[in-house]
Order: C-alpha cells, then sequence, then structure tokens
C-alpha cells in the first residue's frame, strides 16, 4: 500500500456520537468524597469544592459540572460570562494538549447549544502541579510550566482565550 492510497482512504466509524447526552449540573453545596483515593478524582472535587467555599471572593455566581461534555466544568462569574473549566491534577506539555482538544471538542461539537448556554469566549486550567520537565525552575526562579504554557498558547492563535491556575494544597491560587 502506498501512502497516497493511506491518505486518499473515507474512513466511516461504525459508531456515532457518544450516546450520552450532555448534561449541566448546578453545585449548590459542597460536593462528598469521590469513592476513589486517586489523586486526581480527590483533586477535582477539592476543586470544585474550593471554588463553592470562594464563590464571592472569586467573582463565581454558579457552578456548573457537566457529564458527557469533554470538559469538566463550567463557571458563570458574576459579570455573566461562562469560563469553560478544565481540572488537571498534574499539568504538563500532554495534559495542557489534553486539555486544549477538550475545549476545542466542547466548541466543534456546540456542546454549549446542547447545553442551552452562550458559547464560552474564555477557559481555565486549574491544576495541582506541574510534571515532568515544566516542573523546573527557570531563570525567573518560576517552574517553566508557567513560560511554556503562555508560549504555546500565544503561538495557537485559537479563539478561546484559554488560562492557568495553581490551586495548593494550602488552598490558594497560584497564578502567572
Amino acid at each position: 500500500m502506498r501512502v497516497q492510497d493511506i491518505i486518499d482512504r473515507k474512513i466511516e466509524p461504525e459508531w456515532g456520537p457518544t450516546p450520552q447526552k450532555p448534561r449541566l449540573i448546578e453545585i449548590t453545596e459542597l460536593l462528598p468524597p469521590p469513592p476513589s483515593k486517586r489523586a486526581d478524582l480527590v483533586f477535582e472535587k477539592t476543586v470544585f469544592n474550593y471554588i463553592h467555599k470562594n464563590k464571592l471572593t472569586l467573582g463565581v455566581g454558579n457552578i456548573y459540572q457537566l457529564h458527557a461534555s469533554r470538559a469538566d466544568g463550567l463557571l458563570k462569574l458574576d459579570t455573566g460570562q461562562m469560563v469553560l473549566l478544565e481540572i488537571k491534577y498534574a499539568l504538563g506539555w500532554v495534559k495542557s494538549c489534553q486539555a486544549r482538544i477538550q475545549f476545542e471538542g466542547f466548541l466543534k461539537l456546540n456542546i454549549y447549544n446542547k447545553i442551552n448556554i452562550d458559547r464560552p469566549a474564555n477557559a481555565l486550567i486549574i491544576f495541582h502541579h506541574f510534571s515532568g520537565d515544566w516542573a523546573r525552575t527557570g531563570k525567573s526562579n518560576r517552574q517553566i510550566g508557567w513560560e511554556n504554557f503562555y508560549l504555546e498558547q500565544n503561538d495557537l492563535k485559537c479563539d478561546l482565550n484559554i488560562h492557568i491556575a495553581q490551586l495548593t494544597d494550602e488552598g490558594s491560587f497560584v497564578v502567572y
């Protein structure tokens, strides 16, 4: 088989889109701990609970958990803006790319229409720590994950304004 034969193929997957309907669930009280003690699952609940406890300080009106929607959640700010939310325990290049693809899927599949909200213009990735080489300290005495993320974000020129914030074990946000 030649490469031209491969790229000329029209692939029709046997299954269609996910059978689950996207759902938007408002978080109005603290979430219970997950049944699993996996760090990533515990951290996801920790983030939602942190936002819930600090809604006023953070300028958040409503918090929503998303299901079958590619992203973890949505925040409705007190300004009315919707912010798409993705939670990653350890953020490095791979997880950063994964979050961007999840956001892109949310937009390209028009999931926002399916859950009856306006198309978000902003997104936030909340993470616990940087992983791999992103955890190294750079010249500015700051972990290079901050530089790496924003350099890539500027190069991508996407129409979604994406930022990152670190939620520390001490319960505070760290931003670049």
